[in-house]
């Protein structure tokens, strides 16, 4: 008998053992935002923890946990409201995660179970309250005083949420910010328009809170970013989505607006600030929809034609879908699918400098037709000729001389591929040329009032100088001219 229940014995004591192993911490990683920090800690299981604060310190005790073999057990950080994160072991078979704050930081620890290809996540966002009130303050002082058209561009996904991701390893969300950057600068080049970005960098942005923005920002246009995927590698073009308030126009239109929808839950986003009750949300869009939607429809048709000049098109005509973060009742917007990053041709072009200031440009020309921006005038500018020598691109010229490639393909008439040859003789900015200065490059984390405080120059003659509003992004390695006596 007894050796008829040994094996019995001993499948259960192994069990035992197995289910008592210690999850592992597998990963440490955060996004910075402008008023906030996101810590994520990937497990292999769903964790318990406990939470202690202190003024200036938040402690997490982990059960049954313990570090991936080769993971780091120490970060100093550089985001808002975060020092440093330590790990350390503790018995019995426990890890005490140590994060040092800067002085009124407010926390939030929530866990995230297993999604789609995301493992469990135990994560903490760090929120500095004075940032953030700074924000939406700025933001509503922007729209009591509003001088010009606004545009919002909402580059989508972000931080945790990848989107989709190409057979090279391009992710949407790198590519997409990429794009609405060099679209912001284009649209601020109007006299009569200011173009503002849901997000500056990668980190994730709920769909209540880039609504928010638009909201507060009293925006008249609203653009959202994205690239399309499909497991067809093959599939190709752009596309352009409105807001459905019943079925989507085709299946295509409804499978992706179901897929978009989820980036909330990817990029762990747990009913944050200003999340919509669905049912007054009818209601409210009801009112006001028809309109709206008909402008959004008007305008997305004719983005649909300037970017033909540039790209395939998947579909000739604007389609609908119930994006959640279309809805907005009295303000035009659109989704826009620049192009198939599961398809490597496309792929390739999505990375492209050239491709996303062509598609930037076509953009922003639909931006202007629509709510009849004017041109800045150019012809402030001096123009000399340049030679065109082995090496150069239109790229590379354009940093030389503080401009912008789109400028420069629009003042040369150059075809929409940007290539340029050996000896042609093209136009360039002469305020570059004819001044005594020096060229700085520019690193992260640099901004044009910060240039001029450090060469003791005005900030509105560097403006003025290099053809760029004080808001305007600057580039890492772009060139910016400073003038000296």
């Amino acid at each position: 008998m007894f050796l008829l229940f040994l094996p019995f014995i001993c499948f259960t004591y192994f069990t035992a053992i197995a289910q008592a192993a210690p999850i592992q911490i597998l990963n440490v990683r955060y996004w910075a935002a402008p008023d906030h920090t996101r810590i994520v800690f990937d497990t292999t299981s769903d964790v318990e923890y406990t939470v202690q604060k202190e003024e200036e310190k938040l402690t997490l005790l982990l059960n049954n946990v313990k570090p991936a073999v080769n993971l780091r057990k120490d970060y100093a950080l550089k985001g808002p409201g975060v020092i440093r994160v330590t790990l350390k072991e503790v018995s019995p078979r426990g890890v005490q995660i140590e994060i040092e704050l800067t002085d009124q930081a407010q926390t939030k620890v929530f866990s995230l179970k297993r999604f789609a290809d995301k493992p469990p996540r135990l994560v903490v966002d760090v929120t500095v309250l004075e940032l953030e009130r700074k924000e939406n303050k700025e933001r509503e002082r922007i729209k009591a005083e509003k001088k010009e058209k606004i545009v919002v561009i909402d580059p989508g996904h972000g931080g945790d949420d990848p989107g989709a991701i190409g057979k090279e390893g391009t992710q949407e969300k790198e590519v997409v910010l990429q794009i609405g950057q060099k679209l912001k600068d284009m649209l601020n080049r109007f006299k009569d328009c200011r173009a503002f970005l849901t997000r500056e960098g990668d980190y994730y942005v709920t769909f209540a809170k880039r609504m928010l923005i638009a909201r507060q920002l009293g925006a008249d246009l609203f653009i959202s970013i994205h690239a399309d995927a499909a497991k067809n590698r093959e599939a190709l073009g752009s596309s352009i989505y409105c807001l459905s308030l019943g079925a989507a126009s085709n299946e295509a239109a409804r499978l992706l607006a179901q897929k978009e929808n989820l980036s909330d839950i990817i990029g762990g986003a747990i009913g944050e600030e200003g999340t919509q009750n669905e049912a007054s949300d009818a209601i409210i869009l009801d009112m006001f929809q028809t309109s709206t939607l008909n402008r959004a429809r008007s305008f997305g048709q004719s983005l649909l034609k300037q970017i033909s000049h540039v790209q395939n098109l998947k579909f000739t005509r604007i389609q609908e879908a119930p994006f959640r973060v279309l809805k907005f009742p009295d303000i035009p917007a659109v989704l826009v699918e620049t192009a198939y990053i599961s398809n490597p041709r496309e792929e390739k072009k999505l990375k492209s400098e050239t491709f996303q200031i062509l598609l930037a440009e076509r953009i922003a020309q639909a931006v202007k037709d629509f709510l009849s921006l004017r041109e800045e005038r150019e012809e402030e500018t001096v123009l000399v000729s340049y030679r065109v020598k082995k090496g150069d691109n239109l790229t590379k010229i354009a940093r030389k001389y503080g401009t912008e490639v789109a400028y420069l393909l629009r003042i040369n008439k150059i075809a929409p591929s940007g290539k340029v040859h050996i000896g042609q003789i093209i136009k360039v900015p002469k305020k570059v040329l004819s001044q005594k200065g020096v060229t700085y490059t520019v690193k992260k984390g640099d901004t044009l009032a910060g240039i001029a405080r450090k060469y003791n120059v005005s900030l509105k003659e560097l403006m003025k100088i290099n053809g760029k509003r004080a808001d305007a992004p600057l580039y890492v390695g772009s060139k910016i001219f400073i003038p000296q006596p």
